[in-house]
This record gives C-alpha cells, structure tokens and sequence, in this order.
C-alpha cells in the first residue's frame, strides 16, 4: 500500500466568467425599448415577446427586473385589452350595427370576447 502525504496542494481555482462575464440579458439590453413597447404598448407576454425576439422567455422577464420594469399580470393585462378594446367594438356594434358573429368573421373578436369588453366598457362609462 502506498501512502502519499503532501505539504500543501496548490489547486487552481476554476474561474466562472470573471469581470468580462455577462449575464444572459445583459445581451439584450440594446433592444431593450423595443422589447418594453411590445410588452407595455402591444400587451404581449414574456413569450409572446421572447418568440418575436428569438429568446427564452425568463431572459426578457430578468432584463426588465432588472431594468425596475413593473410586471404586469395576466389579469391585469388582459383587463388593459378590453379596455382598449372597448371604443372599436362599441362603435362596429352600437353605431354600425353589425351583430357579434359578423364582427367575429371580420375582425376575429369572439362574441364572448365583445360581451364581456362590452359589459366592463359600460361600467367604466
């Protein structure tokens, strides 16, 4: 049997990126007002948005952590798009006249979808 026995062992470190390293969403931040529209102005989600970009999703939701960006839920955003909604199916519907099947065949609004806008546009009138 053979012992080894060592004063001291040098061990190299291995390095994890040292100072030249940068995370994942450092990498978008040049596109990051492009990004902060479709997600705040277009209402689109993460993946939404990651699918137009060529991303994962978790990387565009670090970057506007990062950046402070206050995220939005699903709730909430979708409340945003009825409420954007609203005005453009009010008028096809109450001043044009058409009926919710025909403005589901032009416009691809389902009729739940234009009741509901309709129901939460009135409350908010």
């Amino acid at each position: 049997m053979t012992i080894y026995a060592y004063d001291s062992i040098d061990l190299v470190r291995p390095k994890w990126g040292g100072e030249d390293r940068k995370n994942k969403w450092e990498e978008y931040e040049d596109q990051f007002e492009e990004l902060l529209k479709l997600y705040q102005v277009d209402l689109l989600s993460f993946e939404q948005i990651a699918e137009k970009a060529g991303v994962n999703w978790w990387t565009i939701k670090t970057l506007f952590k990062a950046k402070g960006v206050k995220l939005i839920s699903h709730k909430e955003r979708s409340k945003i798009k009825r409420a954007k909604d609203y005005p453009l199916l009010y008028d096809l519907h109450y001043n044009q006249g058409l009926t919710l099947n025909q403005i589901y065949a032009k416009y691809k609004y389902s009729p739940p979808y234009i009741r509901q806008v309709l129901r939460e546009g009135h409350v908010l009138a």
